[in-house]
């Protein structure tokens, strides 16, 4: 890896003076370039509902995710279900979707924790999750988009607190996120070696290790590999 990981925890409270005229909670007061759109926008409250998804979502990946989405996959969510969502009422589910000429363009995967008497926004697959994201589109409006889906699971889950964990610097809720005025805390860079000043790793362990080093490493590896492959 040539350049470190970069995530960071991002937290914010519900001001609940900046509603709509329904009283659903809204997530900004930004004025969002405006597009002629149809979209339908839903937030999928029980495991059946998500489960449903699974063709939609999966397509929904398969074209717009990138590498680092595992964690925002249908698979991810459906294993989180099994495991986890038995400790959850259908109250806490609130994965927020869009729909544009009826097809899947954005899936928006979240549940509420109540941490002290509070209820807060968490990204589905808390704990076990590497980072957190939404899945979206490639569509000129996407900021707007989000804002919408947002606002509909604040209004629907009556969130207190947003408190989304490990977002990198490349996830596609970013830009929203410093829009809206989250917090951000708990900056972590994931470990790396850098090889731009090495022709091969053999050249970089050469340079970094003493042969003793060395030969304790290929000890310790001929002994992995008699207990099986190794793959």
């Amino acid at each position: 890896m040539n350049a470190p990981e970069l995530s960071f925890d991002a937290h914010a409270t519900v001001d609940a003076r900046a509603s709509s005229a329904s009283g659903s909670a809204r997530t900004t007061d930004v004025a969002w370039p405006v597009f002629e759109t149809d979209d339908e926008i839903f937030v999928i409250r029980t495991a059946d509902e998500i489960l449903a998804l699974e063709a939609d979502w999966t397509r929904l990946a398969d074209q717009h995710a990138r590498p680092s989405h595992v964690f925002q996959q249908f698979g991810w969510a459906r294993q989180w279900l099994a495991s986890f969502g038995g400790h959850h009422t259908a109250a806490d589910l609130a994965v927020g979707i869009a729909r544009r000429d009826g097809e899947l363009i954005l899936v928006l995967p979240l549940f509420v924790q109540r941490i002290a008497g509070a209820r807060c926004l968490k990204w589905l697959g808390d704990p076990v999750g590497q980072y957190g994201d939404l899945i979206v589109a490639d569509v000129p409006d996407r900021l707007r988009l989000i804002s919408a889906v947002f606002d509909a699971v604040l209004g629907e889950a009556r969130a207190d607190a947003i408190f989304l964990q490990r977002v990198r610097d490349d996830a596609n809720i970013r830009p929203f996120l410093e829009r809206l005025g989250a917090l951000g805390t708990e900056p972590n860079e994931a470990p790396y070696i850098d090889l731009s000043g090495f022709a091969s790793f053999e050249d970089y362990d050469g340079a970094m290790f003493t042969r003793r080093k060395q030969r304790e490493r290929k000890r310790l590896r001929r002994r992995l590999d008699e207990m099986g492959p190794v793959t």
